[in-house]
């Protein structure tokens, strides 16, 4: 009796739970060191989300921190949503911190060898960051005026240089990232000095 009496309450409270259409929406897997959005679907504000050292937020919309949490580890995410009617419910989902290696860059400059006046681009490439993300690029150069600072590639206008070797470096960043979200990387080029006597 005791059974079966469980079975339908239990039948009823995910019903009820399904037909108020509530779950929570987080990846599945994350790295460790990084801010991750997890959205509770609730019918009206969730009352409060858990684990608080983990997840911060007093809205629909939380952010899960792994800083320093173990790879290959769980963590038990919670919503507790309140319904139109009063009810409360626990929205819980697993997140699944996976392991990844830390970030790198790597610079190049294209052509190495110009005349002033002759452009140069840089390009700065990282690796191992989140696909998902959107990382913030930004160039400085000891030599030259630099067009595109912020992006991927930039140029340089080596309009009036004395001949020499110049670098530019990049910084690369992924704000989502709360440790090794930074990386640097620098390319050398060189400004040659023209011919005095040029060939007829």
């Amino acid at each position: 009796m005791l059974v079966t009496r469980c079975l339908v309450l239990c039948a009823v409270l995910a019903f009820e739970t399904l037909a108020a259409g509530q779950h929570l929406t987080a990846p599945t897997n994350v790295r460790s060191n990084t801010l991750s959005k997890i959205t509770a679907d609730c019918n009206v504000q969730p009352r409060s989300w858990a684990p608080p050292a983990r997840v911060v937020g007093d809205a629909k919309t939380a952010t899960l921190n792994t800083t320093d949490v173990q790879q290959n580890s769980n963590i038990a995410v919670t919503a507790s949503c309140v319904t139109s009617d009063g009810k409360l419910h626990a929205l819980s989902t697993m997140v699944h911190v996976i392991y990844s290696p830390p970030p790198a860059a790597a610079c190049t400059a294209t052509p190495t060898t110009v005349f002033a006046g002759e452009p140069v681009d840089v390009t700065a490439t990282g690796t191992s960051f989140d696909a998902e993300n959107k990382v913030i690029y930004h160039w400085i150069s000891n030599g030259g005026s630099l067009n595109g600072k912020n992006d991927q590639t930039a140029r340089i206008d080596t309009t009036g240089l004395a001949p020499g070797s110049y670098t530019a470096s990049a910084t690369i960043t992924d704000p989502q990232m709360t440790k090794n979200g930074t990386v640097t990387c620098s390319a050398s080029f060189n400004v040659a000095e023209k011919p005095r006597n040029p060939r007829q």
